[in-house]
């Protein structure tokens, strides 16, 4: 990695942290973080807690823009795999628009899981 030791901090936002497809992938991009810092420097991760998505998450929402269109946002959570699919559709109140429809799933780690890979990782 070209950023070895360059950084006093890292962020990971959003939570973006969860979105590939293996443990392993999430493990390489923790150490690579983790080489990317200085000696004693700091890394910062928004992560969504597992135990609320577990069981306190509404598994579907929606709201209205300010410009009157319409979210719709619906998931299901898999406790045995730990991951979370969720699908956001945008309704456009503009007849000429098309209505937007996404899908991704995300791995919901466990505080433990997130502790252990951060000691793998050297932070």
């Amino acid at each position: 990695m070209p950023f070895a030791a360059s950084f006093d901090h890292a962020l990971n936002l959003f939570t973006s942290f969860g979105l590939f497809d293996s443990d392993e992938e999430h493990q390489m991009m923790i150490d690579s973080m983790a080489l990317a810092l200085k000696p004693g420097g700091s890394l910062i991760m928004d992560l969504v807690h597992r135990d609320y998505i577990a069981t306190q998450a509404s598994e579907k929402t929606w709201y209205e823009l300010d410009d009157g269109n319409t979210v719709l946002r619906s998931f299901h959570f898999d406790p045995l795999s730990g991951r979370s699919v969720e699908s956001v559709r945008l309704r456009s109140t503009a007849p000429e628009q098309e209505t937007v429809e996404k899908h991704w799933s995300c791995r919901i780690f466990t505080a433990t899981e997130i502790d252990r890979m951060l000691w793998a990782g050297g932070l």
